[in-house]
């Protein structure tokens, strides 16, 4: 959502719910002041248009062309994954999801690092802390408490 955040996840829907943008804004706020919330998501749908074909491979290229091209103009530093499932789409072969999960790992030059999805973060209230402290270590900004949100 910013120039030196990239924030990645599997959507179900065309646009997070409420609490879901609820715990977004948090967390993007730990990183940096947000002064008029959250900027515009930005939806990859696979297939790109009507009548597009391809099979997982196709799939898993275009997501990767399009997150290499976001990376390599100099402007992202941090990656934030959420959920193993996304990480797979889009994390190289030689980085492992378990190396990116809870805490920072290198992708080139950023910075990047896995937490459970939303998903999982809403059904198994537990996970919320766990996210907030792989979050606290990683972010300069992130000084509040794991109850949040």
């Amino acid at each position: 959502p910013s120039d030196g955040l990239l924030v990645c996840a599997i959507a179900s829907e065309a646009l997070p719910s409420a609490t879901e943008n609820e715990l977004l804004t948090q967390i993007v706020q730990s990183f940096e002041p947000l002064q008029n919330g959250l900027p515009q998501i930005e939806l990859i749908q696979w297939p790109p248009f009507p009548g597009a074909e391809g099979d997982q491979e196709a799939a898993t290229d275009f997501v990767s062309t399009l997150l290499d091209a976001r990376l390599k103009n100099g402007k992202i530093s941090r990656l934030l994954i959420f959920g193993q499932n996304a990480a797979k789409w889009l994390l190289s072969e030689q980085l492992s999801v378990e190396q990116a999960s809870s805490h920072a790992a290198m992708v080139g030059s950023v910075q990047a690092i896995v937490v459970p999805s939303f998903d999982e973060i809403f059904s198994q209230s537990l996970l919320k802390r766990d996210v907030w402290h792989a979050i606290k270590q990683w972010s300069p900004l992130a000084d509040f408490d794991s109850g949040q949100a």
